[in-house]
């Protein structure tokens, strides 16, 4: 889980050398990946894992496991060609 937070906290220089997105939308971006989404999923990915999979380790092993499908998508796409708000949505999806 903190290999996932950390690589997500990489991203926003990434999205800005590579993308080039400007300072503004990169620095809005990382509020909202690094607050807003923490606040908001540790509540629902607590539920889930009380209510839908009843253990945590269930939650984890099926969350890790999509989101390293999603990571290997992200990963084979044409990072020229890619829309930016997709990318930032994608990534949005991982935390």
């Amino acid at each position: 889980i903190y290999s996932v937070y950390c690589g997500l906290t990489y991203f926003i220089p990434f999205l800005k050398d590579i993308y080039g997105m400007p300072v503004a939308l990169v620095g809005a971006y990382g509020i909202i990946n690094q607050y807003t989404l923490k606040l908001v999923g540790g509540p629902i990915g607590g539920y889930l894992a009380d209510k839908t999979f009843r253990s945590s380790t269930r939650y984890l092993r099926f969350a890790l496991i999509l989101a390293a499908v999603a990571i290997l998508i992200f990963i084979f796409m044409p990072h020229e060609k890619l829309n930016i708000y997709f990318g930032m949505s994608l990534t949005l999806g991982f935390a």
